[in-house]
């Protein structure tokens, strides 16, 4: 019979038995059992966050469990805080006062860092792969204990901590793919020596006994971009040659005079006006073949 999940008492990390381990999600008998054989080869926890230092608990089981487990260290300190805070018979009203504000001002500072602080986790199951560069890739994950229990389910495996996570690429180009052993303390994970030009798939799971291969999570697919300039032309843009005949209409160079000619403002505006779209000429012309009437450019 399987042993029901309580999460409404607090589970003490120091004094807790197999059986009361147990009752925290995602924790199974082979990791409860490590759990005591830590308390006994390294002494007490003094912080919850020391909890992870157990071989296969990592940052997601820690944060789902983190609210529902407690320490010796912790209960002295809450009791001595509720000591400090009960004030004597003999106290006044003014050290009543004093307590009362201190008190207040801790829960302020506690639902502030509880309104702002970023969650270890967001409870959700995703895989994303992205592109850094044509040869670099980079992985991040998320798992629910949900999730995994479902496929672990399927196995004959009891927990998560009795197997290793592996990371199956696929480059469905070459229809090939590679496993990357990765632990159950990662959440990321970079892939380099990508191939250019070459699409990729992952997938996150595990290997049992028999190397079958059990999918937990699905990424999405990603194309390498093309290690070299791109051969694609955006015609939109101006070509160096059209600016610089554009650049050259519109320079002094029209006002241009010489010895034997001398040009109005209204020479230059009128004969402007019978030109259309100086800036695809082919040729540059000078401001006396313009205002000379050139046929070349009529």
């Amino acid at each position: 019979m399987a042993v029901e999940k309580l999460t409404s008492i607090k589970v003490n990390i120091n004094t807790a038995m197999s059986e009361e381990l147990t009752r925290l999600k995602g924790i199974g008998p082979a990791l409860a059992k490590r759990i005591i054989n830590y308390r006994k080869n390294k002494g007490k926890f003094h912080s919850l966050e020391e909890i992870k230092k157990v071989s296969g608990i990592g940052k997601k089981l820690f944060a789902s469990i983190k609210s529902n487990i407690t320490n010796e260290i912790q209960e002295v300190n809450l009791k001595q805080l509720d000591e400090e805070e009960s004030p004597s018979s003999s106290g006044s009203s003014s050290d009543l006062s004093l307590v009362e504000d201190a008190k207040d001002d801790q829960e302020d500072n506690i639902d502030n860092l509880n309104q702002y602080q970023i969650p270890e986790s967001y409870a959700s199951n995703k895989l994303v792969l992205q592109v850094k560069n044509p040869k670099t890739a980079h992985l991040y994950w998320e798992y629910t204990n949900d999730k995994v229990e479902e496929i672990i389910a399927q196995t004959e495996y009891s927990d998560i901590s009795e197997v290793n996570l592996v990371l199956k690429i696929y480059n469905l180009s070459k229809k090939s793919e590679q496993y990357i052993n990765i632990g159950l303390d990662n959440d990321s994970w970079w892939l380099n020596g990508m191939e250019a030009d070459q699409t990729y798939f992952a997938e996150l799971g595990f290997l049992d006994e028999k190397d079958n291969f059990y999918s937990i999570l699905e990424s999405n697919k990603v194309t390498m971009p093309v290690n070299k300039i791109s051969d694609n032309l955006d015609e939109q843009w101006m070509t160096v040659k059209e600016k610089m005949d554009e650049i050259y209409v519109l320079s002094g160079s029209l006002l241009y005079q010489n010895e034997n000619n001398n040009y109005s403002s209204k020479d230059v505006v009128r004969k402007l006006e019978s030109i259309t779209d100086l800036s695809k000429l082919e040729e540059s012309y000078s401001s006396d073949n313009l205002l000379d009437g050139s046929s070349e450019i009529q």
